[in-house]
This record gives C-alpha cells, structure tokens and sequence, in this order.
C-alpha cells in the first residue's frame, strides 16, 4: 500500500445519526459520511490495524503505555473510557511519548495531564507489567493511594470517567492485561 487514509471515530452505541468531520476552515460545509456499525471484535481490528500502519511508518514510537490504579480511601479506583476504545475501562494512562524517560515518567506525565495530580515518581507503586493488548511493546501499570477526592476530568480525549471497587471492575470490559493486573491490587 503506497498511501493510506483513515478517520475512525468511535461516537456512541447504536445511534442511527449521520456523522460529521470537521474540515479545515477553507471549506464551506462539515463533510458528512454515513455512520457504519461494526462488532467490539470488528472495532478493536480497526484500532489494530490503524496501529500496525503507524508502528510500520514509525518503528522507534509507541512501543510502550503506563497506567496508574488510583484508588481513593473507599477502595475504589479511578477508571476512564476513551474517545480511542469506547468500548474498554482503563485506569489513568496512556502511550509513552518520545521524550518520556520510562513507564514510570510516562505514569507522573498522564497523572498531570489527566487529572493534575502532581507527584514524584518514586510515589508509584509498580503493579506489574504485560504485553500490549494492540500495537507491540508492554503495558505497564501502577497504584497511587490517594487520601482526598480526586475530581475524575471532563475531557475531549473521554467518554466516561468512574470510580470502581474491585469486585465491580472484574464485571467491567477491560483489556486483558488489565484484568491480569487486578488480583495483584488486593494488596493495597
């Protein structure tokens, strides 16, 4: 394949509204395509494939994610639903970008970003680490306690913010190296 384009926007479960594309400002009108609906399995093949193409055109990006479980006093811990997977809970987190110095930076950087918790890295807990459900690299995954209420973020990036038990969060649809890690956070 010489070229490739692609614009895949997760917007909501079965809705029967046309979609829109916001164009740059020199064209006149939003461009409109039809809405098509595609399975869980058929969704997360589109993420896979859109992600093999970028990891092909940049080899050295993207090889790792870091999440953090942040739990408040009541057990509970801090899940979101991004605009990328609609469909999956994760904990707060992301991508490694390339100037993150390790999973652990990555951590303290997406905590900042999503919910403006500054702190040290030596204030994570590592949890553990697996191999990425989509893309190549590993996953890896920290616990923060936090003893006061964290305001879970309104943001473009997110369809859904909760605060979940653990008992809750094994019923939830999450990543299977997600769920690997939740036996491991009975500890704290």
């Amino acid at each position: 394949m010489t070229s490739l384009a692609a614009s895949v926007v997760a917007t909501e479960v079965a809705s029967e509204s046309q979609s829109q594309i916001i164009a740059p400002a020199k064209l006149n009108s939003p461009i409109e395509y039809p809405r098509i609906n595609v399975s869980p399995d058929e969704f997360r093949q589109l993420l896979s494939f859109a992600d093999e193409v970028y990891e092909s055109e940049n080899p050295l990006k993207d090889t790792a994610a870091a999440f953090v479980f942040v739990q408040r006093p009541d057990k509970k811990f801090a899940l979101v639903r991004s605009v990328r997977d609609p469909l999956t809970w994760t904990p707060i987190g992301g991508r490694s970008e390339r100037r993150d110095s390790s999973p652990r930076f990555t951590a303290v950087r997406e905590l900042a970003e999503e919910l403006a918790i500054s702190i040290p890295e030596h204030d994570l807990v590592a949890v553990g680490d697996a191999p990425r459900d989509i893309g190549r690299g590993r996953v890896y995954f920290f616990h923060l306690r936090v003893d006061h209420d964290v305001t879970l973020p309104d943001s473009d990036e997110l369809v859904e913010c909760t605060w979940a038990s653990l008992e809750e969060m094994r019923h939830m649809a999450l990543m299977q190296a997600t769920r690997a890690q939740i036996c491991k956070l009975e500890r704290f």
